[in-house]
This record gives structure tokens, sequence and C-alpha cells, in this order.
């Protein structure tokens, strides 16, 4: 849509100022997750070759995650990856090795409840989780480690992986959680911690995001 030379020119900086931001580029998010860890370049000697994903790879993933679920801010982006980079040791790995828990995964390392509620979200994993769990309400302690497992591979290809932590952001915390995010500061980002991921805000975790914040310009 273009607009007329006859629209003045207040209006016109009313408009610019009304558009949303617009979602990080696939090379933006690339350049970012460079300098936010220079080991995500390569997946050379990687502990698990088979779950690796270098910067190159999850950069496309990770726009086109944004877009699916409306995620703009660019602080919103940087923390959705800085998360995901700390849980997966730098996209090292997709599920979880230390201690090995059954159905947890992604590259926001989700416990098994919120990866079968993120198949059943999925249109194309919906029927296949639902015949995999036997229902669309299963007990996470009533289910076996295999099915566990199996509902968890669902989720582990790379269009729903890289899209797990924008769908947990999504659907499971509160509106304010993102408001907070978008600031850019650290309160919102250890209100994300606590209050949503379930985690805590610890030296470690705050550091890293540190690092990422920067690399995104944040």
């Amino acid at each position: 849509m273009q607009i007329t030379s006859l629209l003045p020119f207040a209006l016109l900086g009313s408009v610019a100022l009304a558009r949303p931001a617009e979602v990080s580029t696939s090379s933006s998010i690339l350049s970012a997750l460079l300098r936010a860890d220079p080991t995500t370049a390569s997946c050379d000697g990687a502990p698990a070759p088979s779950e690796c994903a270098t910067a190159a790879q999850a950069a496309p993933l990770i726009e086109a995650a944004m877009r699916r679920f409306c995620i703009h801010e660019t602080p919103v982006v940087a923390a959705l990856v800085d998360l995901m980079l700390f849980e997966t040791g730098a996209f090292k790995y997709n599920r979880n090795h230390f201690p090995g828990r059954p159905g947890q995964g992604t590259r926001n390392m989700q416990m098994f409840d919120f990866n079968f509620q993120y198949a059943l979200d999925t249109p194309a994993l919906k029927s296949q989780a639902i015949a995999i769990a036997g229902g669309e309400s299963v007990d996470a302690d009533s289910i076996s480690d295999d099915k566990k497992n199996e509902i968890l591979a669902l989720v582990m290809a790379d269009e729903y992986t890289f899209a797990s932590a924008a769908w947990f952001l999504t659907t499971k915390c509160p509106a304010t959680i993102k408001q907070g995010l978008a600031t850019g500061g650290d309160a919102g980002y250890e209100a994300y911690l606590t209050s949503c991921i379930g985690t805590t805000a610890a030296p470690e975790r705050l550091e890293h995001w540190k690092v990422t914040k920067e690399a995104f310009g944040v």
C-alpha cells in the first residue's frame, strides 16, 4: 500500500511509529548467534552429532518460528534465543542427556508434559501424538518412557524444535512476561525465568543473558 504525497508529514510520522517492529531476519539472527557464541559456527566434535545444529542451520528456523508466533520485538527474540543456547549447550543437544529424563527435549528442553501439549497444538503432529499416547489426556506418571520418547521425537524435528520456546512463551506465560522481555531489561528476563520457565535467575544465566542481548544489540 502506498501513501499519497498529499498525506501530511506529521501523519506519515504517526503511521511509521504505529507500525509493528519487523521480526529479526535470518541474516541478523545468524550474525547475533555467532557473536553470542562462536562455537555455534560448527558441529565439529559435538558430543551428540545427530542433535547438533549450527548457527547457519538454526537462524532461518528461528526466524520462521518468530513469524509463526508473531514475535517481532528484538529483545524478546534475544531472550528466547538465549534460553535455547543456554539449555542446549549452544545447540549441541536436542534432548535431555543429564540425567537423561525420558520425554524431555527440544531446543528449550521442555519437560514431557509440555512436549505432549506442543504436539497436540501442532496440526501436523496432533493425530500422531494422540495415537502414541492413546488419547489427548495423559498422566506423565502412567505413560511409558518409550512412549514419552516417541512423542519427544515428533517435536525434535527442526521446524518444531526451534519453535518450542516461542510456543511456550505464547501459550504458557502471562502476557506481562512478554511485555517485560520487550523492554530488554534484566528485570523482565528474571521474571521470565522465575515466573514462566520455572527456574532461578542464577548468576550464570544472567551472565549468559548479558552476552546474548549485547550480541543482538539490545
